[in-house]
């Protein structure tokens, strides 16, 4: 024979059952509360619906536990126990759901990082925004459709991670990267000892005014492993941009796209 304290609990176990079950049906059935409305209605009605049966089911498992606490000598060890089964799947259900939702999130970073990555990229670094322009109004029109940008040395030591897994051709200039002065300087050094540090990833097409500024870049990078192209102004009149250097940088970046072709997108995770 079931005592008052041992038949409440006993009640709100299956009071707090009622709750689940009914959550479960409207997600399986969403007319039930959602009737005759679009897909977005029938979306937040659920939803809605949910969110209010679950903190119903949780204020019972949480009145369950406090009548344990309040009469558990007056109650069989059982009763006990069936009496926190409520508020101990609570917790169990919350932190399966938290760790699901942290793992989706992070296939989904990893998703969104690989979609990045197959993306092809050119890119132009110098710091010189007249010289930017000019090149990048030259080799434009020869990839309508690749993705060509331009960075400052400076800008680009803290988006390597972003560029360099997509680069086709890195078309770089030294001047600007032996630069040293100044917090941008000191980056610059930073991305040059970093990219000496690294196999060659992509071919590198160095442009320099003078021959001197464009020996001691390349042979850096070149003993790092890079495969480096030069074009030094001097050797190509005033028009050295739209003639040495676009004649140079067409041809490496076309082989590197056959080469490493675009990729399809990855498939989505399951």
């Amino acid at each position: 024979m079931l005592n008052g304290y041992e038949t409440v609990t006993l009640i709100l176990v299956l009071a707090f059952l009622f709750p689940l079950g009914m959550t479960w049906l409207i997600n399986k059935h969403p007319n039930l509360v959602a009737k005759g409305q679009d897909a977005a209605g029938r979306g937040m009605a659920v939803g809605c619906t949910s969110i209010l049966l679950m903190i119903v089911s949780g204020a019972l498992a949480i009145a369950a536990a406090v009548l344990v606490a309040i009469g558990h000598k007056r109650m069989a060890i059982g009763w006990n126990i069936v009496g926190v089964l409520p508020i101990t799947g609570s917790f169990v259900a919350a932190f399966v759901i938290y760790t699901a939702t942290i793992r989706a999130r992070d296939r989904r970073a990893r998703r969104d990082k690989a979609w990045a990555d197959s993306v092809p990229a050119a890119l132009i670094v110098d710091d010189d925004d007249a010289r930017f322009s000019t090149m990048f109004d030259a080799i434009k029109p020869r990839f309508r459709t690749l993705e060509i940008s331009m960075r400052h040395p400076g800008a680009l030591y803290w988006q390597q991670g972003e560029w360099f897994p997509r680069l086709r051709l890195l078309m770089l200039g030294a001047e600007a990267m032996l630069k040293s002065e100044g917090q941008n300087g000191e980056l610059t050094q930073d991305l040059l000892k970093d990219m000496c540090r690294r196999a060659g990833e992509f071919p590198i097409l160095l442009h320099a005014l003078t021959s001197d500024a464009s020996d001691h870049v390349a042979s850096r990078l070149k003993a790092a492993g890079w495969n480096v192209h030069t074009i030094v102004a001097k050797d190509h009149g005033d028009s050295w941009i739209e003639s040495g250097w676009l004649a140079a940088a067409v041809p490496l970046l076309k082989a590197e796209m056959e080469r490493r072709p675009e990729r399809p997108p990855p498939e989505e995770e399951a």
